[in-house]
């Protein structure tokens, strides 16, 4: 693994919006030279820095704390609002709807504390670290889909449009969340990490 100085004779950046807004990167390198002492630990061990970073990158503690804070939001939505002359929590398939978030980002919550004290008896967590990151990045994508049914037409406005419910942040985390699934490695990729590392199963 070696450390490159963006600023280095070579390097090419090309920029990339995602339909959120947000900025990735495609970078390029051609013929870039770094010094020797950019070597990060030992050579040819730069994969498995990587994939150790991966397992802890993947425990999403602090988007369980976002989906709360969401999920937190949405329900005040709910209890102030009416619609067709009657609270929008006296209708049924709402109230089965978030209570059913509530239980699951209650389990997220569980999956974070287990992934934080796994770290903190000084093991990393490979398997529970793949098993937080699908299922965060699911209850992430299905906290924004039913959000966006709660809200109705106006939750596609987006947080620069001053008329937006709940800031236009619903929004935003529907526009995001699908990058969830796939940073970091996909939630397929995950699951067979799973199965393998975590189960004792075959490849194939």
């Amino acid at each position: 693994m070696i450390i490159v100085p963006m600023d280095r004779p070579g390097i090419t950046v090309q920029p990339l919006w995602t339909w959120s807004g947000i900025r990735t990167n495609a970078v390029f390198f051609e013929d870039v030279r770094v010094p020797r002492d950019h070597l990060v630990g030992e050579r040819g061990m730069g994969f498995y820095y990587a994939m150790m970073a991966l397992d802890f990158e993947r425990i999403m503690i602090g988007s369980v704390g976002m989906i709360r804070r969401m999920l937190d939001e949405l329900i005040a939505f709910v209890r102030r609002t009416r619609r067709d002359g009657k609270p929008l929590g006296s209708v049924a398939w709402v109230r089965r709807a978030l209570a059913d978030l509530e239980m699951r980002v209650e389990v997220g919550r569980q999956i974070g504390l287990l992934n934080a004290w796994l770290i903190d008896q000084g093991e990393v967590p490979t398997k529970e670290g793949s098993i937080a990151k699908v299922y965060v990045s699911e209850l992430n994508a299905h906290l924004a889909s039913v959000g966006m049914e709660v809200l109705g037409l106006a939750g596609q406005l987006a947080p620069d449009d001053p008329a937006a419910p709940l800031a236009g942040r619903l929004q935003w985390l529907y526009t995001t969340a699908p990058m969830q699934r796939f940073g970091g490695g996909t939630n397929e990729i995950q699951r067979a990490i799973i199965a393998q590392r975590g189960l004792g199963l075959p490849r194939k």
